[in-house]
């Protein structure tokens, strides 16, 4: 076993850094011999949302119908589930020179690292495993994931404390700041002990946007005003804030 395939092997679903230096061709050929469908995805060719679409059609052989759209894309990725071997351990995809793309089009770099992350997802709901690896995308923007804690003082003056999984979105260098999805309660701390209305209003936190400091990710707990959580004062979004510039 070479240790591309041993990387392989101990991935989980998923985005995921690629710093082995072999061309794209010789690790596809390594995958392949494990047992995984591999595609090479040239992110050379990648300068905006359309060329991302089309050069991810090609190389994956995506049907003469594709609409080029986000839709189609993610509807096309999870078409393949249905036509994936029996007998093979997954799909492997490499966009190799990703980096370009991502800093240049963030916003759009989100929208498509979100589609491959919930394809990722929906594959391994059917025990199937898609693993995406991505070569040249800064650490910042590799990062997939980690806890934010938040607390409020409550109309009742009771101090709550939750803690959320999220999925990170971007690292915005020159404000050191992540944007992230709320995705679910990891810890729910106290949150059994305040009143409904306050509790309902924390619970559909999920799915929101945030901007969160750095000092989020070390595990420093932020402390909120009530106010963001009737949203009298701006810290939750619906969507990617970034589209509103």
């Amino acid at each position: 076993m070479t240790y591309f395939q041993a990387l392989l092997a101990a991935s989980q679903p998923g985005l995921h850094e690629l710093t082995i230096r072999a061309a794209c061709g010789e690790l596809c050929c390594e995958a392949e011999q494990a047992g995984w469908q591999c595609f090479c995805v040239d992110g050379s060719t990648v300068h905006d949302k359309a060329s991302f679409l089309s050069t991810f059609a090609a190389a994956l052989h995506f049907p003469s119908y594709f609409g080029h759209n986000w839709d189609a894309f993610e509807e096309c990725l999870n078409d393949m589930l249905a036509e994936n071997q029996q007998d093979s351990r997954g799909i492997v995809i490499l966009f190799d020179g990703a980096s370009a793309f991502a800093h240049n089009h963030p916003a759009d770099w989100a929208t498509a690292s979100s589609i491959l992350y919930t394809a990722a997802a929906t594959w391994a709901k059917h025990g199937k495993t898609i693993l995406i690896l991505e070569r040249g995308v800064p650490l910042q923007e590799r990062i997939e994931a980690f806890p934010v804690s938040l607390g409020w003082r409550t109309a009742g003056q009771s101090w709550v404390r939750v803690t959320y999984n999220t999925r990170v979105v971007a690292y915005e260098e020159d404000k050191d700041r992540w944007l992230v999805v709320l995705v679910d309660i990891a810890d729910a701390g106290s949150l059994s002990t305040v009143p409904a209305e306050t509790r309902l209003l924390i619970e559909r936190l999920a799915g929101k946007w945030a901007y969160v400091p750095d000092e989020a990710r070390a595990g420093t707990t932020l402390p909120l005003k009530y106010a963001t959580l009737t949203g009298t004062q701006w810290f939750f979004y619906t969507h990617d804030p970034r589209l509103e510039h």
